[in-house]
């Protein structure tokens, strides 16, 4: 009997011992597994915190690529339009750009990473039509010109956005070129024909200057949202049947023409006799305003 209670008493204590060391492996486990995910979620976020994205890195490129390249236009010379001047302007822009390949980074802002990779693929056409040009007199035609200009449109386009959006960092330097780009994407956007339409659409008081002659004031209302800066604008006279035959009566840049702004030119007696021209009924003359 004594035997039997001992057996007994021995076969409890092993099962509570058994059953002990279960639970204290089990709650191990346990206590391992809770270790393991803030862990795994840690990494995850830091992994995320490691990525790199490259807005920053662009914008500083992309500034320092356009201002190098009106860099290389100004040391040409305004009037110099060789093949090797406009391709030295766009290689120059290229060899900032390409090499840090924008097009397969990854930016935080997903409209800038798509207008980075517009503007390279402008470059490429810019580039692939002058690889094109053998001899710049004879195969630079009417449709090679305006096939370039529309790409630089594109150009100007990008810039004005990302200036506006993005604040470039640009020397101030540049500041005639930089609203050159802003009042070329202003007109694109707006609408060249809807453009020049509003040009035309200008008020003419006819009177008299203080000597008693003619006297006409022409006032034009910007009818456009945008504000342009530095515009070339310039006053015109030609036959009416012969529009090619005109000659300008000024030329101004303004310096700001906001929404809704009139700006006034004037055209005197003396002024129109010295170009050629008179101006009245049946005289067969129109004057026009041109921005440039």
């Amino acid at each position: 009997m004594k035997q039997l209670i001992r057996f007994l008493f021995v076969f409890f204590i092993a099962g509570s011992l058994l059953g002990c060391a279960s639970s204290a492996g089990q709650s191990s486990a346990g206590a391992e597994e809770k270790r393991e995910e803030p862990s795994e979620t840690a990494t995850a976020e830091s992994k995320k915190e490691e990525k790199e994205l490259f807005d920053e890195a662009f914008l500083s490129d992309f500034s320092e690529a356009v201002q190098a390249r009106w860099d290389a236009g100004m040391n040409a010379g305004k009037e110099d339009r060789s093949k090797e001047v406009l391709l030295k302007g766009v290689t120059v822009e290229l060899s900032i750009l390409e090499p840090k390949d924008y097009r397969n980074k990854e930016f935080r802002d997903a409209h800038l990473h798509e207008e980075a990779v517009n503007y390279l693929n402008a470059l490429d056409e810019q580039k692939a039509l002058l690889d094109g040009i053998e001899n710049m007199e004879t195969d630079w035609t009417r449709d090679t010109a305006e096939h370039w200009e529309s790409i630089v449109k594109k150009r100007y386009v990008i810039i004005s956005e990302l200036d506006d959006n993005y604040d470039l960092k640009m020397d101030p330097k540049y500041t005639d070129r930089l609203d050159i780009a802003h009042n070329t994407a202003y007109i694109t956007e707006y609408g060249e024909e809807a453009f020049n339409v509003m040009l035309s659409e200008f008020e003419t008081e006819t009177g008299q200057d203080d000597q008693g002659k003619l006297l006409l004031t022409c006032r034009l209302t910007n009818k456009t949202p945008y504000t342009f800066k530095g515009l070339g604008m310039s006053f015109g006279i030609c036959p009416e049947e012969d529009l090619n035959n005109f000659a300008w009566i000024e030329r101004r840049v303004v310096t700001s023409w906001q929404p809704g702004e009139v700006i006034t030119f004037e055209a005197g007696e003396d002024r129109l006799k010295e170009l050629g021209f008179e101006y009245g009924d049946g005289k067969g003359n129109k004057l026009f305003f041109k921005a440039n």
